[in-house]
């Protein structure tokens, strides 16, 4: 099923603005069908799975978990660097998810540091795998020693 957002302008010529992120999808949609796609696989029996089959869904759902909790860091990111806990009377944005979500104060801490540890991450450029493995500078090989320098000995004397 497509949840594009494909919504035509209406014929009154008013304009419908919806947040779309750059690859086209609406967010909401997104969650939604992610939600039900989910539900319905909770339902699913797994005895009739054969053995491929079954780690072919295996690791299929724990990239989804994966691609899930990258989307929640992000969310929780923005929502810390908006100050939207402290607005809604919470004392920090910790003790916030922790009221929001309903979970541990282990559990928000975690997250968010996740969240902020994300921040901090490098900001990998996408590139084709063969950009990675051809660099368009010759990359010079390491110096090689033959010898430890004088002060050092292959077996140091322990006092």
């Amino acid at each position: 099923m497509d949840i594009r957002n494909t919504a035509l302008i209406p014929p009154d010529g008013t304009t419908i603005f919806a947040r779309l992120y750059d690859n086209g999808w609406v967010m909401q949609d997104v969650l939604t069908q992610l939600k039900a796609t989910a539900d319905a696989g909770v339902h699913t029996p797994t005895w009739s799975l054969r053995d491929d089959e079954l780690i072919e869904s295996l690791d299929a759902v724990h990239a989804i978990t994966q691609a899930v909790a990258a989307l929640q860091s992000r969310l929780v990111r923005e929502i810390d660097s908006r100050g939207l806990a402290i607005a809604q009377h919470a004392s920090s944005t910790k003790a916030w998810l922790r009221e929001h979500l309903r979970i541990s104060p282990h559990a928000a801490k975690r997250i968010l540091e996740l969240a902020q540890a994300s921040t901090h991450a490098p900001s990998w450029p996408k590139r084709s795998p063969t950009a990675w493995s051809t660099p368009s500078k010759p990359r010079s090989s390491p110096p090689q020693y033959s010898s430890f320098p004088p002060t050092w000995s292959a077996k140091r004397k322990r006092p």
